[in-house]
């Protein structure tokens, strides 16, 4: 049986994996077998009109500089999109609501705290895949570095957090500026390799002793960009740059072995930290699609059985 190899492993961050046989040397993108299966079903579900057990959330659609005004297509758009991350779920039972002219009713069945919910609806999960910038090899290590002692400070100092108020802002900030110059060293390709390309992803453990993984299959155009990246950037000791919602997860490498074709299949999967639940809520962000705008939930409560 072909072996995993894990392209980059920092604890916090995740990072793609591939089926391949162990290659030597640094952290490398292989191409992968698994092909995912979609997370979200396209039956018809009988029509519910009521909840009596369950939670209740009020989104608000966020405007934008590029979008000064929100329609009724896009609140058409968003609400289709908040159903298929629920769907994604497993939740049967959900009502999704356009209220007004910005805001959106959520009522799921069955799930007593709505933080489940709220943990797919807190991210757009647009991802893009970028080239890392030439003579940017040093600054990126180091960057990595500095990122994630900032964030094991964070967290330290979340333990306490009115006597450590003022150094979480400090902190705060400091990985804001943090993420900002990991941004800079990168580059989008063209056409840009985005969440819109893929086609299909899930989650999924091979064994109960190994990390939960999100493999994705690009559609057409995405396999094509997702070879040239790599052929592009194979035995070059530049990393691809998996950004999600803007900020940076992993930085693999691709082997010297993928220069002449670069990785052909488009098939990935990411690897990392992952619980169940957070595997399975980034893959349905990406097999639902990126909210095209952003929300902001206003309001959690729990509807009580009747």
């Amino acid at each position: 049986m072909p072996s995993e190899i894990t392209i980059f492993r920092p604890i916090t961050w995740i990072s793609l994996i591939a089926i391949a046989l162990p290659l030597a040397g640094c952290p490398n993108i292989t191409q992968s077998q698994n092909t995912p299966k979609p997370n979200i079903s396209t039956k018809a579900k009988p029509k519910i009109t009521e909840i009596k057990n369950g939670s209740q959330l009020v989104v608000e659609v966020q405007t934008t500089p590029s979008v000064p005004k929100i329609t009724d297509r896009d609140l058409q758009a968003i609400k289709q999109t908040i159903e298929n991350r629920i769907q994604g779920l497993g939740i049967s039972e959900a009502i999704v609501k356009i209220q007004g002219k910005n805001r959106l009713l959520i009522q799921v069945g069955g799930e007593k705290t709505p933080d489940r919910v709220a943990s797919i609806l807190e991210s757009s999960g647009f991802l893009e895949m970028k080239k890392q910038k030439l003579g940017t090899e040093k600054q990126l290590s180091q960057l990595m570095q500095t990122r994630t002692q900032l964030e094991t400070d964070r967290q330290r100092l979340l333990n306490n957090p009115q006597k450590n108020k003022n150094t979480i802002i400090q902190t705060s900030e400091a990985l804001e500026k943090n993420e900002l110059a990991l941004s800079q060293l990168f580059q989008s390709h063209q056409p840009p390799l985005t969440s819109r390309n893929i086609k299909d992803a899930s989650s999924s453990q091979a064994d109960p002793s190994e990390s939960w993984v999100v493999a994705i299959q690009f559609d057409e155009e995405g396999s094509k960009s997702f070879a040239q990246i790599t052929k592009e950037l194979a035995g070059t000791g530049r990393a691809v740059g998996i950004f999600v919602d803007g900020k940076i997860i992993s930085s693999p490498f691709v082997s010297s072995h993928y220069a002449d074709k670069g990785i052909m299949g488009g098939a990935a999967e990411i690897s990392g930290d992952f619980t169940s639940d957070t595997a399975k809520n980034l893959a349905t962000q990406l097999q639902s699609g990126a909210l095209i705008l952003p929300i902001k939930i206003v309001e959690m409560t729990s509807i009580p059985a009747k």
